[in-house]
């Protein structure tokens, strides 16, 4: 419960001089297939685990990277990538398969559940990156979700 209520207060946004372009409707759309497409994510690569971390990585990474690269095709725009930025993405890159790869090992070994829930707190690392890089303010009832969020969350591990 902590959790929910906690997600619910750091997603609003602080209330604006005019209504947000695109309005409430948009975000409903783009929030439920968001939430489609990590719940499928989530639900596949436990099922290819069982047949082998490494194999499972290397599919779902493989995929991802056939689907960007038709996206960008069809879109055709140019890259915009520069020697400085390469970095950065391997960075990034390194992240998404160790996360991958932790959550494949630990939905393997049980608690599909506790994985799942902990593993969909990603966005809390977002909201402290644009904090810490961008420094954007966190409203108060932000700030309170923040911490329910995480008290939904060592709740959830502690059960």
């Amino acid at each position: 419960m902590f959790a929910v209520v906690g997600i619910v207060l750091s997603s609003r946004a602080r209330s604006a001089a005019g209504p947000v372009a695109g309005g409430v409707a948009a975000s409903v759309v783009l929030g439920l297939l968001s939430a489609f497409g990590f719940g499928s994510f989530y639900v596949a690569m436990d099922a290819a685990s069982e047949g082998g971390v490494p194999w499972a990585l290397f599919v779902a990474r493989l995929t991802a990277v056939v689907i960007f690269v038709v996206a960008a095709s069809v879109i055709r725009s140019p890259l915009a990538v520069g020697r400085a930025d390469f970095p950065v993405l391997a960075l990034i890159g390194v992240l998404i398969v160790s996360a991958d790869a932790m959550y494949a090992v630990a939905s393997t070994l049980g608690l599909l559940g506790v994985v799942a829930v902990l593993s969909s707190l990603y966005p809390l690392v977002t909201i402290g990156l644009a904090r810490l890089y961008l420094h954007e303010r966190l409203a108060r009832p932000q700030q309170l979700g923040i911490a329910l969020c995480l008290c939904g969350a060592v709740a959830l591990s502690a059960a």
